[in-house]
């Protein structure tokens, strides 16, 4: 389990959570690692399209900080999570086509309105369209400075963000188990006797 939970009037318990939490270019958690798996259940888990484990927990994370954190898989190792700052962008597509759905950054006029993909013209070619916001991920979250410089309500606010993201960690962690868990559970046969 990632998530510790520690007095809050505790400066210095919140301090040692924050030094010593895993890193990886920012706050981070291995959950594979963290789940003591045999070969057996590690070839389980490849088999396992695991941003789909995570993708709940993750959703829950950013919408319980409004958009600006957001966790997502580090580059070169999947199974560690990291925590980002995240910001909300405007979309840069104007247009749609009916026909394929191809986005495109330019506006449709009379004109030009043909898909740039298709081909489709006139009712079927690209008609303009207010795209939603985009949540992107920023820098990776860490501290550059000891903590211990910093305020209390400063320490509190950082280290109940990392608590948060470790408590979603463990949320992702037990998905995984779950997961795994549903593919060592043999069948059983509830099939009548002399059935084929």
């Amino acid at each position: 389990m990632f998530c510790k939970h520690i007095d809050l009037h505790n400066r210095v318990a919140m301090e040692n959570y924050l030094r010593s939490h895993f890193f990886h270019k920012g706050y981070a958690n291995d959950i594979v690692a963290s789940l003591g798996l045999n070969p057996e259940e590690m070839n389980l888990l490849r088999k396992i399209d695991c941003l789909e484990l995570i993708d709940d927990s993750v959703i829950g994370f950013i919408i319980d900080h409004t958009g600006q954190y957001t966790i997502i898989p580090a580059w070169l190792s999947p199974n560690v999570l990291v925590l980002h700052e995240a910001k909300m962008i405007r979309s840069p597509f104007r247009s749609e086509c009916r026909t394929c759905n191809q986005k495109c950054v330019e506006e449709a006029t009379e004109k030009s309105h043909d898909c740039y993909r298709c081909g489709a013209t006139g009712d079927g070619g690209r008609v303009n369209k207010t795209f939603p916001m985009l949540l992107v991920a920023a820098n990776p979250l860490y501290h550059e400075d000891d903590p211990s410089g910093w305020t209390l309500d400063d320490l509190r606010e950082r280290f109940l963000l990392v608590q948060s993201f470790d408590q979603a960690c463990d949320q992702v962690r037990h998905s995984f188990l779950q997961h795994i868990r549903r593919f060592q559970t043999p069948l059983t046969d509830n099939r009548p006797a002399g059935a084929i």
